[in-house]
């Protein structure tokens, strides 16, 4: 009730002021949204002449598809758009974190109930995506959907494969970056994997008779997007924040090197992870994480997506890796303070969760 007061007011002073950035993301969706439904490409004209910046007013960087189906809510003021959309979120990401621990094996109750709420509330990044009006909610839930398709150690499935496919297909029609868990998908559930593929080709099908147009012009914007800068302060890629902090650029390269090849590796140890019985928890964990680290710019609200993954690992976890998880979010909270401070609470928390959902005999 304290922080959800403190951090309430917050927001709301902020929306009041008009340039306190509040709904900055929805405000970019809502209006790709209104331009494809005058029949016009949802993207800036800058972005289609040249190199895209990774920030920026009227950026819509996504495929299509997302612009389309939001169109309900774009058609509202902006004002009752807005808070509808962070209402909205804000009810998946809570869906997230409580479906995410009920696959695991966690109980229904009040205190539970309570202590999710708490959890939201003290992470920071949920604050921030909430404040924005990004998208991060629905992707949130899609994990946990992916997380309670096949728990893993004997657990019964809460959802089916045809909804945990679809989830995934959904997601990554909207964002690229799930598409990194589509490869533990295949090796680990080939129902899910088919669900998944069918879900993305219907929603690209639909929205390539729809919009034919946003569709060519997304294949101008994405190399774009590819060649533009990244160069900013709250970016918390591991080489930005590097040179952010006097490094040279040869380490700035080595460390976006780095990054692209632990990414890829985690490709890897989620394909292998999703063959055991017990591995998919990890081959999610370690897709959601590849994913976070593949683009060239990690924002802070996008660290909402380590959620659902920490909130599974929780319930199988020790005490002492408990306050691992524990630390770790505190210190990803208040590294708004000290940036380098986020990639250590990052990697604690990845640590941490990736560690408790490890794949071990029995």
């Amino acid at each position: 009730m304290i922080g959800v007061a403190v951090l309430g007011s917050l927001m709301i002073s902020q929306a009041r002021n008009p340039m306190g950035g509040f709904g900055i993301d929805f405000a970019d969706y809502r209006t790709a949204s209104l331009r494809m439904l005058d029949g016009q490409s949802p993207y800036a004209p800058e972005m289609l002449s040249g190199p895209v910046a990774a920030q920026g007013i009227d950026r819509y960087r996504y495929p299509p598809p997302f612009a389309q189906l939001l169109t309900p809510l774009a058609i509202l003021p902006f004002e009752l758009g807005a808070v509808l959309w962070l209402a909205g979120q804000a009810l998946l990401l809570f869906g997230a974190v409580w479906l995410a621990a009920l696959a695991a094996g966690a109980r229904p109750s009040i205190e539970r109930f309570v202590w999710t709420g708490v959890a939201l509330t003290y992470f920071l990044p949920v604050f921030d995506a909430l404040f924005k009006g990004n998208v991060n909610g629905l992707m949130a839930l899609s994990i946990a959907v992916l997380l309670a398709a096949r728990p893993g150690g004997g657990g019964r499935p809460l959802v089916s494969a045809a909804t945990a496919g679809g989830a995934l297909g959904a997601a990554a029609a909207l964002k690229l970056a799930p598409i990194a868990i589509l490869p533990a998908a295949i090796r680990g559930d080939r129902r899910l994997a088919a669900w998944a593929v069918a879900g993305l080709g219907a929603l690209v099908l639909a929205s390539l008779a729809l919009a034919p147009q946003a569709w060519r012009d997304y294949a101008t914007v994405l190399p774009n997007l590819l060649a533009g800068s990244a160069g900013y302060a709250n970016n918390l890629a591991p080489s930005v924040v590097a040179l952010g902090h006097g490094a040279s650029p040869l380490v700035g390269e080595l460390l976006r090197a780095g990054t692209v090849a632990m990414a890829l590796a985690l490709v890897a140890t989620s394909v292998w992870s999703a063959g055991r019985s017990d591995g998919w928890p990890t081959a999610v964990a370690c897709g959601v994480i590849a994913g976070l680290l593949v683009p060239a710019a990690i924002w802070y609200q996008s660290l909402t997506l380590l959620l659902p993954s920490a909130a599974f690992a929780w319930v199988k976890a020790t005490a002492f890796m408990r306050w691992g998880l524990v630390a770790a979010g505190a210190m990803i909270s208040i590294a708004l303070a000290w940036l380098p401070l986020v990639m250590i609470g990052v990697a604690l928390l990845a640590g941490s969760t990736l560690y408790t959902l490890w794949p071990r005999e029995r």
